[in-house]
């Protein structure tokens, strides 16, 4: 099994589930400094799983779960090796035992020092509880659900230190372009990033989405 080692660059994905619904973060990150014994990648995805489990799990109403997250080394060009994952924090979510409706999500912004749409990022965090919003009009993200939020997007944005097995890693987050401008799979850091108080939609996660199996990182 490969190490993760100073340079590498990971695809990771977070999972969750709701019924028949997936709902899946993507993020990439590099490996910008490590400070020791360089250890398996498989050790990394355990340990970065290991503290965004309890981050996602607040934000999840009591009828959704966290399921797990993966990591893929990229740094080369295709094909790639297969996902490394781990399901041992899978848990319920602990918001609140009403949902909303399915198809509504929390959204952060991420952004890097550069201006362009191209140099900003969105993330949608599937299933919140109805306990989260606020009655309006419009309804709004509670202040509760907020830091929730803000602890999760903090977590994948500039850069995130990691002990594996002793070892410290320096994870710096980064948005992966699709090109052409910038070119594709080139990477830029996020330096910061935003949480509002308005709600987001996810089409693809209401009750009309495709049905999806109970993922398996």
């Amino acid at each position: 099994m490969a190490n993760a080692l100073l340079g590498n660059v990971y695809k990771y994905r977070v999972f969750c589930y709701s019924g028949d619904q997936t709902g899946l973060n993507t993020k990439y990150f590099q490996v910008s400094a490590v400070t020791g014994t360089p250890q398996s990648e498989l050790l990394l995805a355990q340990a970065l799983d290991s503290v965004m489990a309890p981050l996602y799990k607040p934000a999840l109403f009591n009828g959704a779960q966290y399921i797990g997250s993966d990591i893929q080394n990229i740094t080369s060009p295709p094909p790639y090796p297969v996902q490394l994952g781990t399901n041992a924090n899978t848990g319920i979510g602990t918001g609140g035992g009403v949902p909303m409706a399915s198809q509504v999500s929390g959204i952060y912004t991420t952004r890097t020092g550069l201006t362009g749409r191209a140099y900003r990022g969105r993330s949608y965090v599937p299933f919140p509880p109805a306990a989260a919003s606020t009655i309006g009009p419009p309804p709004l993200m509670g202040a509760g659900y907020i830091a929730t939020l803000t602890a999760i997007a903090d977590e994948m944005t500039g850069t995130t230190m990691l002990n594996v097995g002793g070892t410290f890693y320096y994870l710096a987050w980064m948005i992966r372009h699709k090109g052409p401008t910038p070119p594709a799979g080139t990477l830029t850091p996020t330096t910061v990033s935003v949480v509002g108080s308005s709600w987001a939609t996810q089409r693809r996660r209401g009750d009309y989405g495709r049905t999806n199996p109970v993922p398996n990182p």
